[in-house]
């Protein structure tokens, strides 16, 4: 996998994170962004991939949800939160 790859995977991962929390938490993505230490128009830029979230937020995340920065990295799901890998199963 190439580094655009990856990219793309950590985007796509990172919005399916912020839709699991607003329905289970009710966390909107500025909430999220808050949690996180940036605006909700960086956030969403991340979430629609225009750009990158550095490691700082990546460890955020991770802390905050549990989620390994092996899932936001490269989509490998073996250490999610049971409760987050039973929401991407329902999809």
């Amino acid at each position: 996998m190439n580094k655009l790859e990856h990219r793309k995977m950590s985007c796509e991962n990172l919005a399916q994170i912020a839709d699991i929390l607003e329905r289970e938490r009710g966390l909107n993505n500025k909430k999220l962004a808050e949690m996180l230490g940036v605006s909700d128009a960086v956030f969403n830029n991340w979430k629609m991939g225009k750009n990158y979230p550095d490691q700082f937020a990546m460890c955020q995340l991770h802390r905050l949800y549990g989620v390994t920065l092996d899932w936001i990295y490269c989509g490998n799901p073996s250490g999610l939160p049971q409760w987050i890998h039973q929401h991407l199963k329902l999809r």
